[in-house]
């Protein structure tokens, strides 16, 4: 069993709302994500920008940089 902590920084909650409504469930299926997630839990912050910069500069954050998601 294998726990993932994604972190996604979005310039705005209308990118957000427009990503899940319009492009997430193709990018679910397509990868076949279905067969590997368990469970899932979702938070949304909004933070400024010096917090943002300072979570993602944090040495504890591992980053796998082949893992993305590209806009078709």
């Amino acid at each position: 069993l294998f726990i993932a902590e994604i972190i996604s920084v979005w310039e705005n909650r209308q990118a957000y709302d427009d990503f899940m409504e319009n492009e997430h469930d193709r990018i679910y299926e397509e990868n076949e994500q279905k067969a590997a997630i368990l469970s899932i839990e979702v938070m949304l912050y909004e933070e400024d920008e010096p917090v943002i910069y300072k979570l993602l500069h944090h040495p504890d954050i591992r980053y796998e940089p082949d893992w993305t998601v590209l806009k078709a």
